[in-house]
């Protein structure tokens, strides 16, 4: 399964993305965005929590026109699972060419049972933003 599908099944083109996330011992429930640009580059960090432990986090990012979409995916990888949070933050650096105005959508979604299993996508974030 590509993260480019769940992006929208309609999508022009997949764009590059460097990604990087790690789980917080001491997080934040709150789910703070941060964006910014730089030259040809768009710059997203963030948080998102579980209701439970064992997940890992996933990231795609796809542009249709002037849309970019960053999905962030939690993937359960732990069968069991016990009633607990646990806090990721992430950062993705996501290539733009050309520059130019774009609109920026974050959303998070979780696969409660897997890849292949239930899982709903929440917009958790969505803003104009200029590249250079």
């Amino acid at each position: 399964m590509t993260l480019v599908a769940e992006v929208d099944a309609q999508v022009s083109h997949t764009l590059p993305l460097q990604w990087a996330a790690s789980i917080e011992p001491e997080g934040n429930p709150a789910s703070v965005i941060s964006v910014r640009s730089e030259e040809g580059q768009i710059l997203v960090r963030g948080q998102l929590s579980t209701g439970t432990r064992g997940w890992s986090l996933r990231g795609g990012a796809a542009r249709k026109r002037s849309v970019i979409t960053l999905q962030v995916t939690a993937v359960a990888s732990d069968p069991i699972r016990a009633p607990d949070l646990e806090f990721h933050s992430y950062e993705a650096v996501i290539t733009v060419r050309p520059a130019g105005r774009y609109r920026l959508r974050v959303t998070h979604a979780c696969f409660t049972k897997g890849e292949s299993g239930e899982s709903f996508i929440r917009p958790v974030h969505e803003q104009s933003i200029s590249v250079p």
